[in-house]
């Protein structure tokens, strides 16, 4: 089942029985599978949304007589499926209690609402949910899609998750409202350690995602980068000789990045960014993990007890034949570069060890790079481009041209 996630819908509690590390919760939806579920499948991919969707969220107070405390009505964009609500920019909600509430959600085709005089488009307030959250069956005008749920604010747990009824899924996809296109994706990876394709069982050990990098400001005048899961397409694996995962979008891009996420405790997503052509017909990423022993290790190395929240650069300098290369100044176009001792235990010198590794630790996001052998003078192959996202790991693998 692949749920619909709504991206980070911040809800911050403001009031004055508010704990103060209370923080923001996101909105996630899955497909009702009771008994006499309307839904006749659970994937977001299996429903259309041609025709976009307004989208409205009520919030309410059970332990306070049901006391609305937050209302929003917007607007969802066209998409090629129902996944789409997953790029809805939702509005932030202050003042929130750390009580126990009531999260009612529902979607109409704009149209459907822009008919209806009284609505003018506006989503409707009136009772439109039974105690079960299921949408009642006489409500008007009939949504799309609606759900509502239990949420205890004041807990641990920071996603609230609301099962959607299938009340009329054809609303929000009609011919009429025309085609979306849609781009192709695909993404493989390499290992850092072995500069190879990751191995069947690594895939079957990772989620995959692609997502743009958006900037936001640091609160110093300045910007940093930061990848949001809600905002991360996710990708499916692909049957084949070398492990890939696909999927396919209908958003434009600027920059791309892969996603790398092990499925152990205390990973640390990878990943690796490139700049798409503007006419570009696919989307071919190709990714770089590095595995949450090799991140212990460099942060050992750094003296580091935590992975630093501003983000990290990990790379390393392999030969032609895809073996670690010594003897190797790597050059970021912004920012230093310190690298690792052959036993990876300390950072040392001026270019790379026999373990090829550098660490990078105010690169920032965008930023080229480029590499030559003290030695010999070969230089890097291909352009490589990457810096700093907050809270993950970029990473990158340098190749350099055969020695002259």
């Amino acid at each position: 089942m692949r749920r619909a996630a709504l991206a980070l819908v911040a809800l911050t509690a403001g009031c004055q029985k508010a704990p103060d590390d209370l923080g923001p919760f996101a909105i996630s939806f899955e497909f009702d599978d009771r008994d006499g579920s309307t839904c006749p499948s659970q994937s977001c991919e299996d429903y259309g949304m041609r025709c976009g969707a307004t989208l409205g969220i009520r919030i309410l107070d059970v332990s306070d007589d049901g006391r609305l405390v937050a209302d929003a009505c917007f607007t969802a964009a066209p998409a090629a499926t129902l996944c789409g609500l997953g790029n809805v920019s939702s509005p932030t909600f202050f003042n929130i209690p750390p009580d126990r509430l009531r999260i009612e959600v529902a979607a109409w085709r704009p149209e459907v609402l822009e008919a209806d005089a009284e609505l003018d488009g506006d989503c409707p307030d009136g009772k439109l949910f039974d105690v079960r959250g299921v949408p009642l069956e006489t409500f008007q005008p009939r949504p799309a899609f609606a759900g509502a749920a239990y949420f205890d604010a004041g807990s641990d747990v920071d996603v609230a998750l609301v099962p959607l009824s299938c009340t009329e899924p054809a609303q929000l996809d009609q011919e009429e409202c025309g085609l979306i296109d849609t781009t192709p994706i695909r993404v493989t990876a390499d290992d850092i350690e072995t500069a190879l394709d990751i191995t069947t069982e690594q895939a079957q050990n990772l989620t995959v995602g692609l997502a743009e990098p958006r900037a936001v400001p640091d609160g110093d005048g300045g910007t940093v980068y930061v990848i949001d899961s809600g905002n991360t397409i996710p990708l499916t694996p692909e049957a084949g000789p070398i492990p890939s995962f696909s999927g396919q979008t209908d958003q434009t891009f600027d920059d791309v990045c892969s996603v790398l996420l092990e499925l152990t405790p205390q990973s640390t997503a990878s990943v690796t960014c490139q700049r798409l052509a503007a006419d570009a017909e696919e989307i071919d990423v190709r990714g770089v993990l590095v595995s949450v022993d090799t991140l212990d290790q460099v942060l050992a190395a750094m003296g580091s007890a935590s992975f630093p929240p501003e983000g990290l650069v990990v790379g390393r300098v392999v030969d032609h034949t895809g073996a670690p290369l010594s003897n190797v100044r790597v050059m970021p176009s912004a920012g230093s570069v310190d690298y690792l001792s052959a036993d990876r235990s300390t950072l040392i010198g001026n270019d790379t060890s026999s373990s090829g590794l550098f660490i990078a630790r105010d690169v920032p996001f965008g930023s080229t790079w480029t590499a030559v052998h003290s030695i010999d003078g070969r230089r890097e192959e291909g352009a490589i481009r990457g810096g700093l996202v907050e809270g993950k790991v970029t990473a990158l693998l340098i190749r350099m041209k055969p020695p002259p």
